[in-house]
């Protein structure tokens, strides 16, 4: 019953909430929540890791925008262990070891970064909730590996 699902295509009309629902068998279950409509006000149509270095135990690099960030909007990125499935869920229900807001020139860093390998990922939070959500906000490709020595 949201007039503003009904322009989306079926295949996008699929909410997801992190809040707990009660269902029982046999019964209907209601659930309210907040459609954010800045979700549908983004210009910017895709994020990319356009350079990244490693040296020490910093990471940084550049993240090239598609389109036009907008006033308020801010992309931040971080840095998960290799390994970690960087899709759907999982970007929610895995912390990054460390987290960075990119700067306006669009460059990041990492610092104190431990030893180990990771892949970085950055994201544009859509619907500016402070949640990384795959299914709501814009997310870069994972870079390659990254492998942090002691």
């Amino acid at each position: 019953n949201l007039p503003l699902l009904r322009g989306w295509p079926a295949k996008e009309r699929t909410l997801i909430s992190n809040h707990p629902v009660t269902v029982r068998a046999g019964r209907e279950s209601a659930v309210h929540f907040h459609l954010y409509q800045k979700m549908l006000e983004t210009e910017v149509k895709a994020l990319r890791i356009e350079e990244i270095e490693l040296e020490g135990h910093q990471i940084s690099g550049r993240v090239q925008v598609e389109g036009k960030l907008g006033s308020g909007e801010r992309i931040d990125g971080g840095i998960f262990p290799f390994g970690v499935p960087l899709r759907h869920g999982h970007l929610v229900l895995n912390q990054p070891v460390r987290q960075t807001t990119v700067e306006e020139e669009r460059v990041f860093l990492f610092e104190g970064v431990p030893a180990g390998k990771y892949r970085a990922v950055f994201w544009l939070d859509v619907n500016g909730n402070t949640r990384r959500e795959p299914w709501a906000d814009l997310f870069s490709p994972p870079s390659k590996v990254l492998t942090v020595v002691e």
